[in-house]
């Protein structure tokens, strides 16, 4: 997350249109998990695809990223640090 910050701050990789990871759009938390444990060219490709999504401040980026990432429907399923009742998943460990 840090990374995509610093690049946004610094408008590196916005002139040239990428194509979106095939990954990408996650729409079930099957999907999620599959994703949590992608290959290091995989985590590359969509970290620069969320660089080049970028965002005018910090709660753009981070909405259009989202929008990008993952279906509306899964979120549901995750909260930033999970809950303990186990029904929720964290997205940050």
């Amino acid at each position: 997350m840090e990374r995509i910050l610093r690049s946004m701050q610094n408008n590196q990789n916005r002139r040239r249109e990428l194509e979106k990871p095939t990954c990408l759009l996650i729409s079930t938390e099957a999907e999620m998990l599959d994703f949590e444990s992608a290959n290091e060219d995989t985590y590359e490709q969509v970290v620069e695809y969320l660089e080049y999504i970028g965002g005018f401040n910090v709660k753009e980026s981070v909405n259009l990223c989202f929008k990008e990432v993952i279906k509306d429907s899964v979120t549901t399923a995750f909260t930033w640090f999970g809950r303990e009742e186990g029904r929720q998943r964290a997205l940050y460990k």
